[in-house]
């Protein structure tokens, strides 16, 4: 087998998309002992540039989410909890239910180029602040979807 260039140079988050995220944020802390979470809204005032399989979201449909962040030595731990709106993590949830969404990766320059040509769709992406992030159908080749930002 030939050896290539790296797509990505590390991990930098595990997603878990969940019912309820104050209640998964209070299990990894009280049981587990990880913590503190940053618990923030995701709304439509604050994402904008939204597409989801490929087609473009105004910036003005409702959109709601709960999103607690926490960091894990070199990781942060991220859970979602979708609430309304078009996103791959009500997607997810209806079709698995609560578990793993994503793995957000340190991307190189060789990242974008193999996903087009590895036929790996870019699920959703969304502008919030002045970062980008994406997501991509890695499941076929890797077993997970992948952020970038």
């Amino acid at each position: 087998m030939e050896k290539n260039e790296k797509a990505f140079e590390s991990f930098l988050q595990v997603c878990t998309v969940v019912k309820d995220a104050k209640k998964a944020a209070e299990t990894w802390e009280k049981v587990y002992g990880i913590g503190p979470w940053e618990i923030v809204h995701a709304t439509e005032e604050n994402c904008r540039g939204r597409k989801f399989h490929g087609v473009s979201i105004p910036d003005d449909e409702p959109h709601d989410a709960i999103v607690a962040m926490s960091e894990l030595g070199n990781l942060y731990l991220e859970i979602i909890q979708p609430i309304s709106g078009s996103s791959p993590y009500a997607e997810f949830l209806q079709e698995h239910g609560e578990g793993i969404h994503h793995l957000a990766i340190r991307q190189n320059d060789r990242f974008v180029p193999l996903m087009q040509e590895r036929g790996n769709e870019e699920i959703f992406s969304v502008w919030i602040g002045d970062k980008f992030y994406a997501y991509y159908d890695t499941r076929k080749d890797l077993g997970f979807i992948t952020e970038t930002f």
